[in-house]
């Protein structure tokens, strides 16, 4: 597997946050409009997602097993599904399920410790690339031979590197999505995890790149490791650093020195907001370089970076807006 190495996130030049233009409607559903920048790599996220399938509670939990008779018969086999936890302790975390039956779904992470088996779940399918850009590229990208000449789409991988995606037009690697050293393979149904950013380098005109789903309308919690955690806003409009609650698992400080902090594109460059714990710069979000003035305002964009101090694996929680709140 080819993939690109960016692990000076900070230094690269990004697109500016999203133009959103979302209609929710009874489902909730609606859209939303990211605006590619010509010669970007433009940092986006999903905040609109595939529609819930199954909902329920567990029958029982043993280890990465949870059973729920007959509940799952009609999950698509090869599908990736998203599985959120929607009570109890465990309320918000969110797991990748690839394996399934009827009657279970098994997790890779044992969340048995944090479940019960009265809690309640949903299962969403996950969205892929040709979800979100079109079997045949109907979103607009620029097509080519190879990730050289086409926009790329860079999805983050578990290693902090980014594997390449781009819509081929023919030549050695065929008509389709294909991954960048993977030859003519089929990459059409490639996962883009609803909580995970990913980039689009632009090579073409500025355009805008529409995505329909529906809204999620409970709180997310997201898994951090490594130094840059490349993050999805989640919600389409309304949330703020204020609304997030994520000072709650974000490591705090008196200075964007000392605590972890959250990157956020303004045009040119990244400006670094984190949660302030006292001395010169007083208690609340921050933003470094501009003293105390209070950022508890500023609204997240669907895609953001969150740089930390340790180097642990660790989980963050983003609370719902109260406009999607239901």
């Amino acid at each position: 597997m080819k993939s690109l190495a960016l692990a000076a996130a900070a230094a690269i030049a990004l697109a500016a946050a999203p133009t959103v233009s979302a209609q929710a409607f009874s489902n909730p559903t609606g859209y939303v409009t990211e605006t590619l920048r010509a010669g970007q790599f433009n940092l986006i996220g999903l905040t609109v997602h595939q529609s819930v399938e199954v909902a329920g509670t567990f029958d029982t939990v043993s280890g990465t097993t949870l059973t729920s008779a007959g509940a799952f018969a009609g999950l698509q086999a090869g599908s990736t599904y998203i599985l959120e936890i929607t009570s109890g302790a465990a309320e918000g975390a969110v797991q990748e399920i690839t394996t399934f039956n009827a009657n279970s779904i098994t997790t890779p992470d044992d969340l048995s410790g944090q479940l019960t088996n009265s809690d309640s779940y949903t299962l969403r399918r996950a969205s892929t690339l040709s979800d979100v850009f079109g079997e045949s590229n109907e979103a607009g990208l620029q097509e080519g031979a190879s990730a050289t000449v086409a926009d790329t789409i860079l999805v983050p991988d578990d290693s902090g590197q980014f594997d390449q995606f781009f819509y081929s037009n023919g030549g050695f690697f065929g008509t389709g999505w294909r991954q960048d050293g993977q030859g003519a393979t089929d990459m059409s149904n490639a996962v883009l995890f609803q909580t995970d950013a990913f980039f689009v380098f632009r090579r073409g005109a500025e355009m805008d790149l529409v995505i329909s789903g529906a809204v999620k309308t409970t709180d997310t919690s997201f898994a951090l490791s490594g130094e840059f955690s490349y993050l999805s806003g989640v919600y389409p409009v309304g949330s703020t650093l204020g609304s997030s609650g994520l000072e709650g698992t974000l490591q705090a400080g008196p200075s964007a020195t000392t605590a972890d902090a959250i990157l956020i594109f303004n045009g040119t460059s990244f400006d670094q907001y984190y949660f302030s714990n006292g001395g010169f710069f007083g208690t609340g979000w921050r933003l470094d370089g501009a003293g105390s003035a209070d950022q508890s305002g500023v609204e997240i964009p669907s895609g953001i970076i969150v740089r930390r101090l340790s180097s642990t694996t660790s989980t963050a929680g983003i609370n719902v807006p109260p406009a999607w709140s239901l």
